[in-house]
């Protein structure tokens, strides 16, 4: 995880085989072990993540591609990212 400054609070609860990242007064980054983002969290939101134990690259979104400056664009509600 990734916070943007000092002051930031996070909490992360293991519940079963998921881990739950609060972010509680910040916004916060979640990565990966490779620190490849997984997700963006706005204070006062929480996300609930399973980790995988496979070596994969799948990822799942759920948004609607629009085309921004000439680029498709896909904004996931969910994971608060936006890929190209």
């Amino acid at each position: 995880m990734v916070s943007p400054d000092a002051f930031t609070q996070v909490r992360v609860q293991a519940e079963g085989d998921r881990m739950v990242v609060s972010a509680l007064n910040d916004g916060v980054r979640v990565t990966n072990s490779r620190g490849v983002p997984i997700a963006r969290l706005t204070a006062g939101r929480s996300l609930s993540f399973q980790p995988s134990t496979a070596a994969s690259s799948v990822s799942t979104m759920t948004g609607r591609v629009t085309k921004e400056n000439g680029k498709f664009v896909l904004p996931d509600d969910v994971s608060g990212l936006t890929v190209e």
